[in-house]
């Protein structure tokens, strides 16, 4: 706090003191100041402090975006663990396709086998049938 302003005028050594700014510091220790420079002082811990709350606020904003950016990453993240899980999911589908493809290949190729057994022994059958009944007709002309 500003005690007085003194008026001097000392001539020692060709040196004034005149409008001087008498103040005591925050250690309660009495100090003169020339009213530009005072002035100079005080505009810049104005412009000081000014710039601190700035600083403050503009560090508040680089967290906000600095935590954005990493949720967001984080999202990202999720999003490329979900996206190879199904990638994934995917290629074990088309894998199991395969598998499921050449396993029916193989049940219809068994099956076809199966069915043309299946139609020799009709015919074989038929066959002998055919020859039975001739069998049949020349013996019963026979007797």
């Amino acid at each position: 706090a500003t005690v007085s302003v003194l008026n001097w005028e000392r001539s020692r050594e060709n040196h004034t003191m005149a409008d001087k700014i008498v103040m005591f510091d925050d250690m309660e220790q009495i100090r003169i100041y020339d009213p530009e420079k005072y002035t100079s002082a005080v505009n810049l811990q104005e412009a000081a402090t000014e710039f601190v709350d700035k600083l403050e606020k503009f560090q508040t904003v680089v967290t906000n975006v600095v935590n954005s950016v990493s949720q967001q990453g984080h999202q990202i993240d999720q999003q490329k663990l979900k996206a190879i899980g199904l990638k994934l999911k995917v290629k074990g589908e088309s894998e199991l396709r395969k598998r499921k493809e050449a396993e029916l290949k193989l049940r219809v190729k068994e099956k076809q086998m199966e069915l043309d057994r299946y139609v020799a022994e009709h015919n074989y059958l038929r066959k002998v049938e055919q020859e039975q009944r001739q069998l049949i007709e020349r013996l019963s002309f026979t007797e």
